[in-house]
């Protein structure tokens, strides 16, 4: 309900915790973590939460993963 509240506010300092939702073994969870990404960012990045291949959802896990944080990765020298 917490989550709910922040998504109609459009409190988008729940977004991490909605992407670690993303990867739940249940899929109401995955359900409704997708649909409060939608709600808050317009965006879905290919995500289905349906699929129950953990392995099929990775990659679009990722692509939130890089929506959160956008900053390039470097590598030390």
């Amino acid at each position: 309900p917490e989550i709910r509240r922040a998504v109609d506010r459009g409190d988008r300092s729940v977004m991490p915790q909605l992407v670690r939702d993303l990867d739940d073994e249940d899929p109401a969870v995955r359900f409704y973590a997708i649909g409060a990404l939608r709600r808050l960012t317009g965006e879905d990045f290919g995500y289905d939460w349906r699929d129950d291949d953990r392995h099929e959802r990775r990659e679009a896990i990722e692509r939130w993963r890089a929506y959160l944080d956008p900053s390039p990765t470097t590598s030390p020298s």
